[in-house]
């Protein structure tokens, strides 16, 4: 008896270990991310959106006013100035400030991957439901992409090659013995410093408002695991990262926004 239970335990260590080992090159399955938005310190917090908000506000009419001018249309530069004036306001900024200290992160957003041996389904959703009115389907074989209606026969875009992310990496550093595991796969931290690139899927196509944001420190935490091997994944764009490594859990930080981080961890996982 005690030798079978030697035996069995030796077994299950075995299993485990080999499941923590093996490599996978996603061919079925699916993984998806959730985004959660996180306040770490609300006091910090609080202070960076006592500068934040009234930036942010004046950068917007900026914006505003340049898309009006290129148009042709006539700006009212009396409205203009008191719209200035009032986003200028302690209490308006009061007012924004209260809203986003309060508000619950309840939105459920959520970025899918769906692996079908040489394609991959790419979406997102709120609530379960699909925030784009398309289903994007990626060749792993060609590295081309493609939109699809979400009766998956209708075209929106034509091919083109998969939209890998314009930001530009400033610096990177891993810290291989800084270990975690997430979803039985052995992870290791990278911190990443990066500048916004120009990017009109996620609405970073106005040069001055990337600048405006590019501003402030930018930093990505990576959790990434190398038994993933995969040049594309539901969160993160960066083809560079991808050929090294895939990030299980993923956080990002402002030094605009202090305080503040937004991450996007593993909700499910049945990559094999």
């Amino acid at each position: 008896m005690k030798k079978n239970i030697i035996l069995l335990l030796c077994f299950f260590i075995a299993t485990i270990a080999y499941s923590q080992s093996k490599i996978i090159y996603p061919k079925t399955g699916k993984i998806t991310f959730l985004k959660k938005e996180v306040i770490t310190d609300k006091e910090k917090y609080k202070e960076s959106l006592k500068t934040f908000i009234p930036e942010l506000m004046q950068h917007s009419i900026k914006s505003v006013v340049k898309e009006r001018e290129l148009n042709g249309e006539k700006v009212d530069s009396t409205n203009l100035t008191a719209l200035s004036g009032m986003f200028m306001d302690e209490s308006v900024t009061e007012l924004f400030m209260n809203e986003l200290l309060n508000e619950d992160d309840d939105r459920q957003v959520k970025y899918h991957h769906i692996y079908k041996n040489e394609t991959i389904y790419e979406y997102i959703t709120s609530f379960d439901y699909p925030i784009k009115d398309y289903n994007k389907f990626i060749d792993t074989k060609t590295g081309l992409e493609k939109n699809v209606n979400h009766d998956s026969i209708t075209v929106i875009k034509p091919e083109e090659p998969h939209n890998y992310s314009y930001d530009e990496i400033i610096q990177l550093e891993e810290f291989k013995n800084e270990i975690r595991e997430i979803n039985g796969f052995k992870c290791f931290k990278v911190l990443l410093e990066y500048k916004s690139g120009e990017n009109a899927d996620e609405g970073l196509d106005d040069q001055d408002f990337i600048s405006f944001v590019n501003a402030k420190k930018q930093t990505k935490e990576l959790w990434v695991t190398e038994n993933i091997q995969s040049l594309y994944h539901p969160v993160l764009k960066y083809k560079a990262i991808l050929e090294k490594y895939y990030p299980l859990e993923i956080s990002e930080f402002s030094e605009s926004m202090n305080g503040f981080k937004t991450m996007y961890v593993i909700d499910k996982f049945s990559l094999e």
